[in-house]
């Protein structure tokens, strides 16, 4: 199975092809409502990342990072977020998708180092379809439910995000705490 923009092939005589029109975030960016967001993402428990690889304090270094280091410590960190974790998208993965949804709605991460993301995907890093979920991310294209917090950050709609997958909701919520705060 291969996964393109808008096919996925199963075989040479077998492929699903969608024709769905993709918007980009900067498209919306004016009506994001970062302090809102920020207050009801902060009523969310992370404690369960206090005891594992994604812990605040380096999550903390990870956006310092981001925002001030060069190129070559930022790459170090890239390294360490993608493909860590287990399932179809790992959690390194939905936690920096996190973070660059957070990205696109009030920039933060260095020009530099978002260049160094893109050069980055193109090496087998991660699954499939985390890799593919990265790519659209560091081009400001997300899922719907993350979206959905666009328009209307409410808690009903981070709620909605939190129980997609069996952690990878959860994971991206996580990674728009730890940008936002």
């Amino acid at each position: 199975i291969t996964v393109g923009p808008n096919t996925i092939h199963m075989s040479k005589t077998c492929q699903l092809v969608w024709d769905v029109a993709s918007l980009p975030f900067k498209d919306f960016a004016e009506k994001v409502n970062n302090d809102e967001l920020k207050q009801n993402i902060s009523t969310y428990d992370f404690k369960m990342y206090d005891e594992g690889d994604f812990d605040r304090q380096t999550m903390s270094r990870i956006i310092h990072a981001l925002k001030y280091e060069d190129v070559e410590t930022v790459e170090q960190y890239y390294r360490y977020l993608i493909g860590r974790g287990q399932g179809l998208t790992p959690s390194g993965d939905d936690i920096l998708t996190g973070m660059l949804f957070i990205h696109f709605t009030n920039p933060y991460i260095r020009k530099p180092n978002l260049e160094k993301l893109k050069h980055l995907l193109h090496e087998p890093l991660t699954t499939l379809v985390g890799d593919t979920f990265l790519k659209c991310a560091q081009q400001g294209l997300f899922s719907s439910k993350i979206l959905e917090l666009q328009h209307e950050p409410s808690l009903a709609n981070i709620d909605r995000l939190l129980k997609v997958g069996s952690s990878s909701g959860r994971d991206t919520v996580y990674g728009m705490f730890v940008a936002l705060t």
